[in-house]
């Protein structure tokens, strides 16, 4: 099937969905940084996700830009399907300075089957090195959802803060 059931506190609107925001972007970023990407509404979370180990097949990877090959990741989507978290499987590198890219492919879709609009064979949502100095230890945040400011954040939406590297829950 190409349609879910639009999760619990869930978003499906009119039209094509949209990605609002990717981060990280730019340079200074640890290699342990997670991939936050923000849509419009609700994924269907099939259309995106690898069915292989290589994560060929994944609608949405990371990559070192000017390379086809993913990076593997582990994806979780949050907030009602409404933010894709990826974490790399291993830690990024900063050994020769890669620039990494967050690249969307056709075919991934909203819950109610309809596509992102991806003009040509690939969209970059981001670009970001991870050349972080060794001596920062401290965390940052990297996004919140709903974002400061959001128009239109419902509610009763939960909110979430994602940072540059795992934390200790107190």
């Amino acid at each position: 099937s190409t349609i879910q059931v639009v999760p619990v506190g869930g978003d499906a609107r009119d039209g094509r969905p949209t990605v609002k925001a990717a981060f990280p972007s730019g340079s200074g970023w640890p290699p342990v940084v997670p991939i936050v990407i923000e849509f419009s509404e609700s994924i269907y979370e099939n259309s995106i996700l690898p069915t292989s180990s290589t994560a060929q097949d994944a609608r949405i990877i990371l990559r070192v830009k000017g390379t086809t090959q993913p990076i593997t990741c582990i994806y979780d989507f949050v907030a009602q399907g409404r933010v894709l978290v990826m974490r790399p499987a291993t830690g990024l590198t900063n050994q020769q300075n890669p620039v990494y890219e967050v690249v969307m492919f056709p075919d991934g879709t909203d819950v109610d089957g309809v596509p992102f609009l991806v003009s040509g064979t690939e969209s970059v949502l981001a670009e970001f090195e991870c050349n972080q100095s060794d001596t920062i230890h401290d965390g940052r945040i990297l996004t919140t959802y709903p974002r400061d400011n959001a128009r239109d954040a419902n509610r009763e939406t939960a909110y979430y803060v994602f940072f540059d590297r795992p934390v200790n829950a107190i």
